[in-house]
């Protein structure tokens, strides 16, 4: 990621200046970015939990791997 957004930044100050990059992350340094970005706004938003259930059932026949690969059984 690192790459590629040094390579944005370079095409937008060389090339194309009104290239708007848009950066998105649940787990990134917001303002890192933002200061990489020329000091570009910070939008937040909250998440939300959803309950999900799990449902799981062995497969009706062994699968094997593909070849040349090794699993481990669980």
């Amino acid at each position: 990621a690192d790459t590629v957004a040094a390579f944005l930044l370079d095409v937008r100050e060389a090339i194309r200046p009104d290239l708007r990059l848009v950066a998105a992350s649940a787990t990134t340094d917001a303002e890192g970015w933002a200061r990489l970005l020329g000091d570009a706004p910070v939008v937040e938003a909250q998440g939300v939990s959803h309950p999900v259930e799990v449902l799981w059932a062995p497969p009706a026949r062994p699968v094997k791997p593909p070849h040349g690969m090794r699993v481990d059984p669980a």
